[in-house]
């Protein structure tokens, strides 16, 4: 994995990390010298040249965009120049990204970190890369790709076609996990407006495994095709079946809910908060405000 890459895809979550490198020396082959990265700013990286007679750029900036075909040039190994440059990784996001570039497990702490700042990019990247240590990572990979609204990432990721099924077909879990994939696609698929192929998706791995997760997504795509009774009745039958995990179950039905009401026209979020509003004004408090 790229570590500049990495690097700066979190600017969107911290832009003071950025700012930690300027003043690193770089090689830049469109100039064909080396030059001192100076300013960075959303698109762009400025770096300051040193005049040189036989050169036709005078003493200047250059600035180039975030391309990765300017990133992909880079010849030198980014955390080598910050220890050179005696930089003690204060900023906890790059403590984070040094730990997933070299192959690091992230502990509870570093994942809350992320969490707290809604960075699921990063920790989509982290699990993908990490697919090959445990295959569940396939599925909580795609998860925070859709959080980040990747949802082709996710798409690619969780298809049935690209997973290797003879490599796990021996497990005594295979049933359960190619239902969670097939879950995951099919959520993806949902977020991406293929309410057929996700309903597919969700009734083949209820074949795989009868739990939860494939209900809970029944019940949003039934509520996103305006039929409000049968997702909750959908949503009743995830209930049943996952006594045990009763706050994951009710968290991930709230954030289906919520996602259902944000992509509707006014009228249809007043029908699904009037009917899940009145029917339990405590547990479905969130909605109030859609009446």
């Amino acid at each position: 994995m790229n570590l500049w890459k990495l690097i700066f895809s979190l600017a969107k979550y911290d832009e003071s990390i950025l700012h930690q490198l300027c003043g690193i020396k770089i090689f830049n082959k469109k100039v064909h010298q080396y030059g001192i990265i100076n300013k960075i700013d959303d698109e762009r990286i400025y770096i300051s040249f040193e005049n040189r007679p036989n050169c036709k750029y005078k003493y200047n900036e250059f600035s180039v965009l975030f391309d990765n075909s300017f990133i992909d040039q880079l010849p030198i190994s980014l955390k080598e120049k910050l220890k050179y440059k005696n930089l003690h990784l204060k900023d906890r996001f790059l403590d984070i990204i040094f730990k997933i570039h070299d192959g690091i497990n992230l502990n509870g702490d570093d994942i809350n970190f992320i969490l707290e700042r809604n960075a699921y990019e990063l920790l989509g990247k982290y699990y993908e890369k990490n697919i090959g240590d445990d295959k569940w990572h396939i599925v909580t990979a795609a998860k925070y790709y859709r959080k980040a609204g990747l949802v082709d990432k996710g798409l690619a990721l969780t298809n049935i076609e690209n997973i290797q099924q003879d490599r796990f077909n021996q497990h005594k879990d295979f049933k359960k996990f190619m239902a969670a994939v097939l879950t995951a696609h099919g959520a993806c698929l949902r977020d991406d407006g293929n309410l057929p192929k996700a309903e597919k998706c969700a009734w083949d791995a209820l074949k795989y495994d009868e739990s939860f997760y494939p209900y809970n997504l029944l019940g949003a795509i039934y509520i996103d095709k305006g039929k409000i009774k049968q997702g909750d009745d959908l949503f009743q039958q995830a209930e049943a079946l996952g006594s045990g995990k009763k706050n994951e179950i009710l968290n991930s039905q709230k954030s289906f809910i919520i996602s259902v009401v944000n992509k509707s026209p006014i009228e249809a979020k007043t029908e699904i908060a009037r009917y899940f509003y009145y029917k339990d004004n405590k547990r479905y408090g969130f909605l109030k405000k859609y009446l």
